[in-house]
């Protein structure tokens, strides 16, 4: 009787233990499943959902660009004209004595000393043919010294005066010996190269 039991139970036992072993097997399986293709295939989903939202962000920037052309157009219509008129008042060379009197008779005015003018020649960058080929720039840097408030309308004055000038950046600094500021401004002003005579 001990025997038959002892024999049940090895018996039991086996089924049991292939039963584990099985179970074992299919939690392997599982895993492995998960690994190599669940895994991968989120993966892969989660990066294309990355990328829509990525891409409907752009359409959207894109979608916000136009909107701002319509807006403009609508509110410049006749910009062309515009453009076309603002070019034809350029001059054709770039006539660095010209502007020269322009920096320092507008620096007198406003009370300001001026050290330096100094110019450098530029390409203008047309990569997206923004600029018509005929167009060139003329950068140009002032160093001098005065107030805030007598460097803030030279500036002024530069931007509305006879030539026309964009101001590209100013860098101020306290002088030490007095309750002026020096400052290094750096601009461009354009001129239009005339087409050559035949």
């Amino acid at each position: 009787m001990a025997e038959k039991l002892l024999s049940l139970n090895k018996r039991h036992l086996k089924r049991i233990s292939s039963s584990l072993a099985g179970i074992a097997c299919l939690i392997l399986i599982f895993f492995l499943l998960i690994t190599v293709v669940l895994y991968p295939t989120t993966r892969r989903v989660l990066r294309l959902r990355h990328l829509i939202a990525k891409t409907q962000e752009e359409n959207q920037q894109i979608k916000t660009k136009i909107e701002n052309i319509k807006k403009a157009e609508a509110q410049f219509p006749n910009y062309q004209t515009l453009i076309t008129s603002a070019l034809e008042k350029l001059p054709n060379e770039p006539r660095p004595l010209n502007l020269t009197h322009q920096l320092v008779d507008t620096a007198a005015k406003n009370a300001l000393s001026l050290d330096t003018v100094r110019y450098f020649p530029s390409q203008l960058n047309r990569k997206e043919k923004q600029f018509p080929s005929s167009l060139s720039e003329l950068l140009f840097t002032v160093d001098g010294s005065g107030s805030y408030s007598n460097i803030k309308s030279y500036l002024k004055d530069l931007e509305k005066g006879e030539r026309k000038i964009v101001i590209r950046s100013l860098v101020l600094k306290k002088e030490e010996s007095s309750a002026n500021l020096g400052f290094e401004i750096q601009g461009s002003a354009f001129w239009q190269k005339s087409a050559p005579s035949l």
